[in-house]
């Protein structure tokens, strides 16, 4: 009995487990990245940043997995509910490293144009899709936190997040940096972020279904029962 218990214990504690294993291999990763590991130190505000990049890149995309409730994952977190609770804490990170990553690069910037690329969109691609990814996350968030929404409401803005993680990816995939140079580093963020988007697509495919039966339901209800 005692040897059941132990073995639940730890079954329960697999899902941070994996957590924190993918954080050690994404840091690993970023690591190995560097040509010289004297760059690290050389900047540490940019280090910060990019640290804070891919952190939030990761979370985000995990938070996004436990969204779509993948039955299989319940155990691993200790139920659902638990589940629910990991999924939420994940995004408070991810937002907090997400809007970090900007804020260190700002601060190790040595001009006022290096400052401003990285809080307003410019004709630099890279650097746009990740100011217009960073603000289209902050206004949904910001908004669903202080206006009384309804849960439903609440659970349809929370999709529309999707697309900053989208955005996201391809601010990843162009712009120069240790994910552009380093293969290793991009397929693994790329693939994480990926299985994120898709659960996100999943995820928002469920609600539009749900939307469009209860619209044919509707229109069964007072139309075809009056013919």
């Amino acid at each position: 009995m005692k040897m059941k218990m132990n073995f639940r214990m730890i079954k329960e504690k697999l899902g941070w487990i994996g957590v924190l294993t993918v954080v050690a291999i994404t840091l690993d990763l970023w690591v190995l990245s560097k040509a010289d590991i004297s760059l690290i130190f050389s900047s540490e505000l940019r280090s910060f940043g990019q640290v804070a990049g891919l952190l939030g890149a990761i979370f985000l995309s995990i938070n996004y997995i436990l969204a779509s409730r993948p039955g299989f994952l319940g155990p691993f977190f200790g139920g659902l509910d638990k589940m629910i609770k990991a999924k939420r804490l994940l995004a408070a990170f991810g937002t907090l490293a997400i809007c970090f990553h900007p804020i260190f690069f700002a601060l190790a910037s040595e001009s006022s144009d290096g400052v401003l690329r990285y809080f307003f969109p410019s004709s630099n691609i890279p650097y746009a899709l990740g100011v217009f990814a960073l603000y289209i996350y902050l206004a949904i968030i910001i908004r669903s936190f202080y206006l009384k929404l309804s849960h439903g409401f609440w659970e349809r803005t929370e999709n529309l997040t999707g697309i900053f993680l989208i955005l996201f990816a391809f601010h990843i995939f162009y712009i120069p940096s240790d994910t552009y140079s380093y293969l290793p580093l991009r397929a693994w963020v790329l693939g994480l972020v990926g299985f994120g988007a898709l659960a996100y697509i999943y995820e928002l495919g469920f609600h539009f279904r749900f939307f469009w039966t209860r619209i044919f339901h509707f229109i069964h209800l007072k139309v075809f029962q009056k013919l």
